[in-house]
């Protein structure tokens, strides 16, 4: 199964969502969250397993793309 995320779309609650975060060492590190809260300082991620939530500084988040639904790939 393939998935398309784009970084122009905006991300809702609950939206599946990648999130590319920057080391302090010059390294790039890549997750898939759901999008559970976002404030001035945080972005809160949703894991599945186990259910728990990560909060990460917006300071190091590289980028941040949504995935897109099979309705939203195709404009229906």
């Amino acid at each position: 199964m393939q998935h398309y995320a784009n970084p122009h779309k905006p991300s809702n609650f609950g939206d599946p969502i990648v999130v590319q975060c920057l080391n302090g060492d010059g390294t790039d590190e890549a997750a898939v969250s759901l999008l559970a809260k976002r404030t001035e300082k945080f972005i809160t991620l949703g894991k599945h397993n186990p259910k728990a939530q990560v909060d990460i500084l917006r300071e190091t988040i590289g980028a941040m793309c949504k995935i897109l639904t099979t309705n939203e790939l195709f404009g229906v």
